[in-house]
Parts: structure tokens; C-alpha cells; sequence
């Protein structure tokens, strides 16, 4: 079964546009934790769909360090950013088992004349994408340790919660601690005081990788979260392909 969660965050799909993403995908591959699906400057030829577990977006630096740029759960499509290079500009490293589908370039072109409407919703996914970076950019530069660390928590919940995999402000995040240090910016070092400080706040509870958000409010208001609100069935879309 597809994750579609992507392919309906502006519009919900038609029994035909479902059929022509399915056509679309290989089959499935397995990964194991911390195995690579794609490294940066490999040959950029496919974006992936993330079908299950969790995968971590990252860029190397010239002192050894990498930046994870983005955590991805099922139902991402993974790569994309590169169909724009001739390599990949990012490494795709499995963070838990999981499973991937690959869609080579070529046929998620072809959904711009066969089914446009799914075409544009992924432009518009591609922009939402752009608008988060957007603001982990203004966050890592502009906002405390703390305050990053409050907000991806927020955001992870937020996300998973839209898949089924998180609910009663209970989350799994498969991560350790240099991992999240990668993601929030700090050393593994900080990100363990961070994490203790929220905790001793009693604004969340860990067991393992267990997380539960105890006070909603004050993370959000340590946070800081921008109120972005996505369009829905904007009537500018083309229209949907029927049988």
C-alpha cells in the first residue's frame, strides 16, 4: 500500500491519478539502519518515495561535520531537489529500517502532461518544502538552542500525527544524539542539556526514544512557531484527470 499523504496535501486524487503515480514507481527496496540509498555527487536520475521508516537528508562540510537539511517520514518524496543538478547535492541515509521506491525523472515528468493536476500539487509541495527550509534557516540563525529543539519537536509531532504514527502528544523519533545535533545545529553535547532543560521544565517526558509533549502551549510559546496556513483545492489547480 502507497503512502499518499504526499500526493494529497492540496487536493485529494482521483481513482485515475492515483493509477497513473502507481505506474510511476518500481518496486519496493529494503534498507537497515545507517545504510546509504544515495550519496552527494552520485548521478542524480530518480527522486524516492519514501514508503516506510524514517530517512535523514544531509550535506557534508569541508571539516569532516554534516548538516542533516531534513528529516524524512513516509510518504516523502526524496531526492527531488536535485533533479535540478547533475549530482546529487544531498546524501540519503537511512535513519531506521525502511522501505523506498524509486521514480525516475523521466516518468515523473510525464505526470506534467498526463496528469497535470497531481503535477502541480507537487509543485506546491515543493514550495511548502521551500517555505520550511525558509524557516529552519531564520530559526538556526535568528533563535536559541532551545527554542530549535522546541520547534522540531512540535514539528515532528505535527507531521507524524498527519501519517498515523503519532498521537496523545506521543512520538517515536529514532535518532541519536549526534543525529538530532545535526539537525538542530549544536553539538551532541548541547543537545543533551537542551533536552534535559525541557524535561526538568516538565514541558516533555523521555523513555529511550520515546518522547511525550506534557505542555503544548509552553513549547509552542518557546518556539515561537510561524502560523502558516497551506491553500486547500485552490481553484486555480488544472483539472483532475477522470476516467
Amino acid at each position: 500500500m502507497l503512502p499518499w499523504n504526499r500526493f494529497s496535501e492540496f487536493a485529494v486524487p482521483t481513482d485515475a491519478e492515483r493509477r497513473a503515480i502507481e505506474v510511476l514507481i518500481d518496486p519496493p527496496m529494503t534498507f537497515q539502519k545507517g545504510q546509504r540509498l544515495r550519496s552527494e555527487g552520485d548521478r542524480s536520475e530518480a527522486v524516492f518515495l519514501l514508503r516506510t521508516g524514517w530517512f535523514a537528508a544531509s550535506v557534508a562540510l569541508p571539516s569532516g561535520e554534516r548538516q542533516i537539511v531534513k528529516l524524512q517520514l513516509p510518504g516523502d518524496l526524496m531526492g527531488s531537489p536535485s533533479m535540478a543538478l547533475q549530482h546529487a547535492a544531498e546524501t540519503l541515509t537511512a535513519l531506521s529500517p525502511s522501505s523506498v521506491s524509486a521514480i525516475p525523472h523521466e516518468r515523473l515528468m510525464g505526470l506534467f502532461t498526463t496528469a497535470p493536476r497531481i503535477a502541480a500539487m507537487m509543485f506546491l509541495s515543493a514550495q511548502r518544502e521551500r517555505v520550511a527550509l525558509m524557516d529552519m534557516l531564520t530559526a538556526v540563525g535568528r533563535s536559541s538552542a532551545l527554542s530549535r529543539m522546541a520547534s522540531l519537536l512540535l514539528e515532528l509531532y505535527r507531521r507524524l500525527s498527519l501519517i498515523g504514527m503519532a498521537s496523545d502528544y506521543q512520538l517515536e523519533v529514532p535518532l541519536t544524539q549526534d543525529q538530532l545535533a545535526d539537525v538542530v545545529g549544536v553539538t551532541a553535547v548541547h543537545v543533551n542539556r537542551v533536552l534535559r532543560e525541557l524535561e526538568t521544565r516538565g514541558l516533555i517526558e523521555r523513555r529511550m526514544h520515546h518522547i511525550t509533549l506534557i505542555d503544548i502551549e509552553a513549547l509552542g510559546e518557546i518556539a515561537a512557531p510561524l502560523d502558516r496556513r497551506h491553500v486547500r483545492d485552490p481553484d486555480w489547480l488544472p483539472p483532475p484527470l477522470v476516467d
